[in-house]
């Protein structure tokens, strides 16, 4: 099988950028000849997360608006195989443990993206239901859309690793795991 171009997926400017507008139809055309459905399929986009069924129109416009989940790397609802796993570490003892954990620890906060979509997803379903005014609701949103920024923009120029939401984060893991008080935490911060 050949290999699927998913570069389009992390493209920003959605709405004029053609790439990522030619991406949207060939992963629809992709899903269309993969699953064989008649003019429908799963919405991978930021708020459906391939819970709801749409037809290929508005699953065109929702990923085009929206965006797909960056979380969605294996297109499995829409016919893309899942790969043969192989055995990735073999067993050597307990030392490597602490590698691992020392290796989760070290995590550069690639998840939070993923993590944001699905509080926006959440956000948008109690939408629905959600009897709170208006002005309540766009504080909120405003929120989250700052969370998003803050989880893209990095801490200083140039830094590769850390976002501004990804150091916040680990000062208040720090925080808790050793104990800190808020006045001992202020003090560092």
């Amino acid at each position: 099988m050949a290999q699927i171009n998913k570069g389009w997926m992390t493209i920003k400017n959605r709405l004029s950028n053609r790439e990522y507008q030619e991406g949207v139809n060939s992963f629809i055309e992709f899903a269309m000849r993969s699953i064989g459905l008649e003019d429908k399929l799963r919405c991978p986009c930021i708020y459906c997360l391939n819970d709801k069924i749409r037809t290929t129109q508005v699953v065109r416009i929702h990923l085009i608006r929206r965006g797909i989940s960056l979380s969605y790397k294996t297109w499995v609802h829409h016919g893309e195989l899942v790969p043969v796993a192989q055995s990735l570490i073999p067993n050597k003892g307990h030392h490597d443990i602490y590698s691992e954990i020392v290796r989760e620890d070290q995590d550069d906060g690639d998840d939070l993206p993923t993590m944001l979509e699905k509080v926006c997803r959440d956000f948008a379903m109690n939408d629905e239901g959600d009897e709170l005014p208006a002005t309540s609701k766009s504080v909120d949103r405003r929120n989250l859309d700052k969370l998003f920024e803050d989880a893209q923009r990095k801490i200083y120029t140039d830094c590769t690793r850390l976002t501004v939401l990804s150091f916040v984060i680990k000062m208040f893991h720090i925080k808790v795991f050793n104990k800190w008080s808020n006045n001992s935490f202020d003090m560092h911060t």
